[in-house]
């Protein structure tokens, strides 16, 4: 059907569909005084019709979503507080619009049927609407089936696999690290599914059922273990350090990704302080959470906890309904949570139904960095503006705009920015302006951007930042999202670390001492509270990526390609010495490069453990090692343990510290973020 559209005014309709709804977000008041209800408020209806929440929403339901990164479930760059809307019926479009999707339909015919060489006419509209709504800002953008079929998986926590992360497999060859095409490596093995059934990270998967992986891709092999709920697959794999083939039975489920990644007591036992780590907000988050405190609370002798660390590190959102569950449990009922306002359409609130699960004298310590986004940062805000707890760490992403999904024909949609939403203070945390590409450039500081190529942006400017009041009258600031009442740097990124983990060295290094250290492999050896990494095994770790050969690991710097081209060019000139002297540089910075391991020994040292416990122990159990080395754990543990400490922070009047973390930094540090989930895999 979709070859034909040119024909039929698939594209033309489509066209129509988006421009009239990008042209047209909202409501006019004349419309509303005639009962005319908007996609937002139609919404509302189906939401609290179909779903009966606990309680009675009166703004759409709003999905907080990645728009960068893989298949993985975990985040990417951008996030995005989305409105799912039905097929709705939309208001007429104006005449200009009607006039550009005319001229647009007239352009593709032209090319379709003139142009010298055959074209793809969706392939030419997907990429003309892409670049049309590209231009507006990260997150307007059109969706096709497996865009919408991820975004289900984020927001329901669920899809139908068994529960094992892949990612294309590689070897090390006489040139370094290269691809194997014989079969797929585990990235991840979900507990409760694959890691109970014997899969384990670093295992290379050869087969599935009789069919051998020779040349699949991952889309090939993702049908072929998917099916039918209920009925099982036949996985054979190979395992460094064992001689012979594994194979294992997977069963075909309903896989439920789990928010509260750890819920566990921190410190000395008799100081009840709870931890939970919330890595999403899915659609029972707020119940996971709920039932996180109430458990902590009965480990506890008098069923009282004297503090809960939340930790929100990383998190990138989830459903809005679920932020509003969560932030529940924490502030007084009545208490507004969040509040949305478009363009032409009212202030739609969010007011806490519940009275909280945790008593008012326990201690709340939210812990943030700069992946914090959305749902995530509606939670940290609502408990900042409250008074109810003390924001420790980063400040946050800074996401405070809205989306909205329309369905399109065709089994499409389009998903652009409606609104913007504010904490319980009145302040809109969104860290960056955008305008549409080409259009009064000037006005954020840029005069040449051509019109469609792309939007403009701006980070908001501290002067330009709002200061607004907690509660208890603490000054805290918009447009630069939640500011931490302490705060505390991340450990900063080498490029060292990067390449590390985009080229797969700590997986490769497990993989060989599996092989030197067989119980490891077989599951015989537990270190309980004891660490791996040793100085010695450190000193392992560097002699391996140091030589190549065994390694695959390839020492880059980000002047490489500049040295490489400056070489040639001396070399083509005549000038040996100069050429020789340019070597010796690149030399000497891939030597530095080398030795800043040792300034930052202790993370890589950590990504070392964990890539070793993979092995051997579940996700579970890693994280919580993971956190005796955890900086962040220990400063709100002190903090939980000193009243007079904690109080200090909420105390009347008390500005929130401004933070100085620069916007470029941030960038960097999300790109880093996405380098690292890409080896993540893909979910099956």
């Amino acid at each position: 059907m979709c070859r034909h559209m040119i024909r039929s005014g698939g594209h033309s309709n489509r066209m129509l569909n988006i421009l009239t709804r990008v042209s047209m977000s909202g409501v006019s008041k004349e419309d509303e005084k005639q009962g005319v209800k908007s996609p937002l408020q139609r919404a509302v209806d189906i939401w609290n019709m179909l779903f009966q929440p606990s309680f009675k929403v009166s703004v759409p339901v709003a999905i907080f979503s990645w728009l960068v990164g893989s298949v993985v479930l975990t985040g990417a760059m951008f996030v995005s507080l989305v409105y799912f809307v039905p097929e709705p019926q939309i208001q007429e479009p104006s005449s200009s619009v009607v006039e550009d999707v005319a001229l647009f339909e007239h352009i593709l015919r032209d090319i379709d049927t003139g142009y010298v060489e055959k074209v793809s006419t969706e392939k030419l509209f997907e990429t003309g609407v892409r670049a049309m709504l590209g231009s507006l800002d990260p997150y307007t953008e059109f969706e096709n089936n497996k865009a919408a079929e991820n975004l289900q998986i984020q927001t329901f926590g669920t899809y139908g696999g068994v529960g094992v992360g892949l990612a294309e497999d590689w070897k090390i060859g006489r040139d370094g690290r290269e691809k194997e095409t014989k079969s797929f490596r585990v990235m991840n093995a979900l507990e409760g599914y694959a890691y109970d059934a014997g899969l384990r990270p670093g295992d290379h998967i050869f087969k599935v059922d009789d069919e051998y992986l020779d040349g699949k891709s991952i889309a090939d092999v993702t049908n072929l273990l998917r099916g039918k709920p209920g009925s099982d697959v036949r996985v054979a794999f190979y395992r460094d350090g064992l001689e012979k083939p594994g194979e294992v039975v997977l069963h075909r489920d309903q896989i439920h990704i789990k928010d509260v990644s750890l819920a566990m007591r921190i410190g000395p036992w008799a100081d009840s302080i709870g931890y939970i780590q919330l890595k999403g907000f899915a659609v029972d988050a707020g119940r996971e959470v709920k039932n996180a405190l109430e458990q902590l609370k009965e480990s506890t002798a008098d069923g009282k906890l004297k503090a809960v660390v939340l930790d929100l590190r990383g998190n990138p959102g989830g459903l809005l309904t679920s932020a509003v569950d969560v932030a529940e449990q924490f502030v007084p009922r009545g208490s507004v949570i969040v509040t949305t306002k478009g363009r032409d359409g009212p202030v739609w609130s969010y007011t806490s139904q519940r009275d909280p699960v945790l008593d008012p004298s326990t201690k709340v310590i939210v812990l943030t960095d700069r992946r914090t986004a959305s749902a995530a940062e509606i939670v940290a805000g609502a408990i900042q503006d409250h008074d109810r707890g003390i924001i420790v760490g980063e400040k946050t992403f800074g996401k405070g705009l809205v989306q909205q999904v329309a369905h399109l024909p065709y089994d499409t949609s389009l998903k652009y920015t409606v609104a913007k939403y504010y904490t319980p203070s009145g302040r809109c945390i969104q860290s960056v302006k955008y305008q549409e590409g080409g259009v009064e450039e000037a006005k954020l500081g840029r005069s040449s951007v051509p019109a469609g190529q792309g939007y403009v942006s701006r980070v908001v400017k501290d002067g330009e930042r709002k200061v607004f009041k907690t509660s208890k009258g603490r000054l805290v600031r918009d447009g630069g999202g939640v500011e931490p009442d302490l705060m505390i740097p991340a450990p900063s990124q080498s490029e060292i670390e990067l390449q590390l983990v985009e080229q797969g060295s700590y997986l490769n290094f497990a993989s060989k001492w599996a092989v030197e250290h067989p119980d490891l492999v077989n599951e015989k050896l537990i270190w309980k509270d004891n660490d791996i990494v040793t100085p010695q095994v450190f000193d392992e770790f560097v002699k391996y990526i140091s030589d190549k050969k065994e390694s695959g690991f390839e020492l880059r710097t980000r002047f490489d390609g500049a040295i490489r081209e400056l070489s040639e060019a001396v070399s083509l000139g005549g000038f040996p010495k100069l050429k020789g002297e340019l070597d010796r540089l690149q030399e000497m910075a891939h030597s530095e490069l080398l030795s800043n391991m040792m300034e930052h020994r202790d993370l890589i040292s950590q990504r070392i453990e964990d890539a070793l416990r993979a092995r051997c122990e579940p996700e579970t159990v890693r994280i919580a090692h993971a956190l005796r080395h955890d900086q962040y754990i220990s400063k709100a543990t002190e903090i939980a343990l000193n009243p007079r400490a904690y109080d200090s922070f909420l105390s009347e009047g008390v500005a929130i510290a401004p933070s100085s973390q620069d916007h470029k930094t941030t960038s960097a540090r999300h790109q880093l973020s996405a380098s690292a989930r890409k080896a993540n895999g893909h979910y099956m």
